[in-house]
């Protein structure tokens, strides 16, 4: 029997995460091209995770390898306790690319609150990933629906424009095809730049979560 109603909401311990790859053909292989940054963002805390490099930004957290850097961003979650993990096309990209690198690398990288792995199947048409007793919580497709029913009305999909025009938020600009140069010849700017950029991804899709979240859990609450 459903306890009644009594207007409170129970508050949940969010996380977006966003990943930068090392892409000398464009298009990275988890098999064989590294996640250089892990960014992340809470309603408390945000950071970036990397290894190996020099940068002169404090929310940098630096580790000696890429092992111990996916190990140690599941350690985080962890600790936080994390109950929702917030991410932008994570289905499809940022949440498999992570576990093909660990697994790769042997790393003990288990993001569930039950200790698991990350589990990615095809559902129809789309990649779902999901946590073990977390709820991976992917705005991409909200974003998506929402546009398609005319709820919101952006130009195009990507995460800079859908930010700027649902939220009014800009992000930084760095070129994809290039984050591979900076990680092997860049400068320490240049390095601290590409943080920059890791983390504002990680705060955009925090803020967009916070935004269009509310609509599901409403409508969990009248549907019981």
């Amino acid at each position: 029997e459903l306890a009644p109603d009594d207007g409170s909401q129970v508050p949940l311990n969010k996380i977006s995460l966003d990943i930068e790859t090392y892409n000398p053909r464009c298009m990275p292989d988890a098999l064989k091209d590294a996640c250089v940054m892990i960014g992340y963002a809470s309603d408390e805390e945000k950071g970036v995770y990397s290894f190996s490099k020099k940068f002169s930004r404090d929310f940098v957290k630096t580790l000696e390898t890429e092992k111990q850097m996916l190990e140690s961003f599941a350690q985080l979650l962890r600790v936080k306790k994390v109950d929702v993990v917030c991410t932008y096309n994570g289905d499809v990209f940022d949440l498999p690319y992570l576990q093909e690198r660990a697994n790769a690398l042997k790393a003990d990288f288990r993001l569930g609150r039950d200790k698991s792995r990350i589990k990615s199947k095809k559902i129809g048409l789309r990649i779902v990933s999901r946590l073990g007793g977390r709820v991976h919580y992917d705005v991409f497709p909200v974003v998506s629906f929402l546009n398609f029913i005319g709820t919101i009305k952006v130009s195009n999909l990507t995460l800079d424009r859908v930010y700027h025009e649902v939220l009014g938020g800009k992000k930084l600009d760095v070129g994809k095809e290039g984050i591979w140069q900076i990680w092997d010849k860049g400068s320490t700017n240049e390095l601290d730049h590409l943080a920059d950029y890791c983390l504002t991804d990680a705060v955009a899709c925090l803020e967009l979560t916070n935004n269009f979240m509310h609509l599901q859990t409403e409508l969990a609450k009248y549907v019981g």
